[in-house]
């Protein structure tokens, strides 16, 4: 655990030499044009700030997308929420606008359209889903 940004810098560089060693020994290199940096903490602090990495300078950023969760700087999840709810909403709309117009869907068709936008909001819900709990969200 750092307290500060210089010494979270020290040791992201301590890291990144023995990932790049290791990556060298596989013949391998870093694509640190793609390379994100999310500076996790709890503490009020500055979080955008750029990082050398290599030889390369890469800007923290308030949040970065990893296997379909968006994780921020005090990891609350409030992006990754406004995200899926977003997503869930256009899923259900697109659905809905293929289904016909006569009569509305039936209750086979709302349950496969609530069942696909189930599954968008659900994904990753193991990782945020005690965010929930604050009454804000």
């Amino acid at each position: 655990m750092t307290r500060t940004t210089e010494e979270a810098e020290i040791r992201l560089q301590q890291t990144m030499r023995i990932v790049n060693t290791w990556m060298r020994q596989h013949g391998l290199e870093l694509a640190t044009a793609k390379t994100e940096i999310v500076m996790i903490t709890k503490r009020r602090m500055r979080t955008i700030v750029p990082m050398q990495v290599g030889l390369d300078i890469v800007k923290t950023k308030s949040a970065a997308k990893y296997l379909g969760v968006i994780l921020d700087t005090r990891l609350n999840f409030w992006q990754q929420i406004q995200s899926v709810s977003e997503k869930a909403a256009n899923t259900i709309n697109r659905l809905s606008m293929l289904m016909a117009n006569v009569g509305g869907p039936g209750p086979h068709k709302r349950r496969l359209i609530m069942t696909a936008a189930q599954s968008v909001l659900l994904y990753g819900a193991e990782i945020w889903a005690d965010t929930l709990r604050v009454e804000k969200y």
